[in-house]
């Protein structure tokens, strides 16, 4: 809220994109990433037809299915079949499930050509199918060919008539720091002590992810599973360090969180104060939600608020991973009636909010709203929007079932980071990243794998224990 902690924000920001942008992650490109055609016929068998779109379903890649087989079938032995990604893409490799039936049918040799958005990038040489019989999927790797929008898959022979299974390739979306199911979050304030009229101070952890379901394939299901914890009410005060540890924990003692396969793949709380979370059931992008309210969409507030602290969550990738409609988002969600009173006696009130753009070479904006006694959720956030729209943040405002920001990620680079913190004893937050079509559900509460929080003994064993830890505790600088 001050010069001081900005400066700090900053240098923190620009540490993690550093080196969690390094490596880049490499994932599989496939099923609604890519959209495919051809001018081929297809062949009907005992009333089934194979069509081409069949080859970017997600069905039988890793298996010989049975009758009826899934892929792509022509009486043709040549020809050309075009490959539309949804998003732009860095490629590094290139997978192929030959032969519908896997018998003595399907490609022989190929070639793939690459195409951006000005036309040819570069051709591969001549490459060989799988043996016949070959259940697993072929990989082809080669060195990264850059911002393709489509490739042609262009068959030289074959073995008595093309058939494909699956096709995909291996890649990253252009301007992620991660893995299209993964995301980022970084504590950039620690909480200060006591919530609302001294109630105990939770936050809720909430990460969901659409995922194969496997019970109706091709079908998806919802993973979604919450933690919490309580922050201490006594001296000494957690550090971003300790937020971040207790964030990690939430989710990895979470039962549900693992059943589901949300995991912590890049702990760096003790150096970076982030973590990196994937989920790995799937490759779809991942919401992250962290909140003072457990629910937003239903709960009233005057319960349980932290002060001040906040982390900044930024997605792995830009692209649209699901499909359209799935292009990760910020949502900034703003809950209750102010009471223009600081957390802090003698202290201003007001939220704040945070926009890394730094990667992109672009400004650490922090656009920041003092909040008097009546004034709404709704005022607060349409103010916090025509100050990011100034300074070029692209949001919309939404007005059910909170007062919220839905910020819209850049079409090409990095992806922003968003982070929201308040310090009026009437206003609860929630901060999320996640798909578009998925996002405004991430505060509501799932089923099972709710961990309660903390008791009240608990925090003071706790927080005696790390008072004799050696720990050192910073405290921010207040305006």
């Amino acid at each position: 809220m001050n010069t001081f902690r900005k400066s700090l924000v900053k240098v923190v920001t620009l540490s993690i994109l550093s080196i969690l942008c390094s490596p880049v992650y490499a994932a599989f490109i496939g099923g609604s990433a890519i959209t495919p055609s051809t001018t081929l016929a297809p062949v009907t068998i005992n009333g089934f037809t194979y069509i081409i779109n069949q080859i970017a379903d997600g069905i039988a890649l890793n298996a010989d299915a049975p009758p009826p087989y899934n892929g792509f079938t022509t009486n043709a032995a040549t020809g050309t079949i075009r490959l539309d990604f949804v998003g732009t893409y860095n490629l590094t490799g290139f997978v192929l499930a030959n032969d519908v039936n896997v018998s003595a049918e399907g490609i022989n040799t190929f070639r793939l050509d690459f195409f951006n958005a000005s036309g040819l990038i570069t051709s591969s040489g001549i490459l060989m199918a799988p043996p016949q019989g070959q259940i697993a999927p072929a990989t082809y790797p080669f060195s990264m060919i850059s911002g393709v929008s489509r490739v042609d898959l262009v068959v030289l022979s074959s073995r008595a008539r093309i058939e494909i299974r699956e096709v995909g390739f291996i890649g990253t979306s252009v301007g992620q720091v991660g893995p299209c199911n993964s995301v980022i979050s970084q504590t950039i304030f620690p909480p200060d002590g006591m919530g609302n009229n001294g109630n105990f101070p939770t936050v809720f952890v909430t990460v969901q992810q659409q995922v194969p379901d496997l019970t109706n394939p091709p079908s998806d299901r919802l993973a979604k599973c919450q933690g919490s914890f309580a922050t201490p009410v006594i001296p000494p005060f957690w550090t971003n360090t300790q937020k971040c540890d207790a964030l990690v924990n939430a989710i990895s003692s979470s039962v549900q969180c693992g059943v589901d396969g949300f995991q912590v793949t890049n702990n760096s709380c003790a150096t970076l104060q982030s973590f990196q979370l994937t989920g790995t059931l799937g490759t779809k992008a991942v919401t992250l939600a962290i909140s003072n309210v457990k629910n937003l969409n239903q709960d009233n507030l005057g319960v349980t608020l932290p002060n001040y602290e906040e982390e900044v969550i930024t997605p792995g990738c830009l692209g649209a991973a699901g499909g359209l409609g799935t292009e990760p988002k910020g949502l900034l969600a703003v809950k209750g009636t102010a009471t223009g009173v600081s957390f802090v006696a003698g202290q201003s009130a007001a939220i704040q909010v945070v926009v890394d753009q730094t990667s992109n070479g672009g400004a650490l904006t922090t656009k920041r709203v003092n909040t008097t006694a009546g004034m709404t959720a709704a005022s607060i956030v349409s103010q916090l929007n025509s100050q990011l729209a100034q300074a070029g943040v692209i949001c919309s405002l939404v007005t059910s079932p909170f007062a919220a920001i839905l910020c819209t990620q850049p079409s090409s680079g990095s992806a922003n980071g968003f982070g929201i913190s308040t310090s009026d004893t009437g206003i609860g937050i929630g901060n999320a990243s996640g798909p578009a079509n998925t996002i405004m559900n991430a505060f509501t509460i799932p089923g099972p794998g709710v961990p309660a929080p903390l008791p009240l003994p608990a925090l003071v064993v706790l927080a005696s224990l790390l008072a004799g830890s050696g720990i050192v505790v910073g405290r921010r600088k207040r305006k």
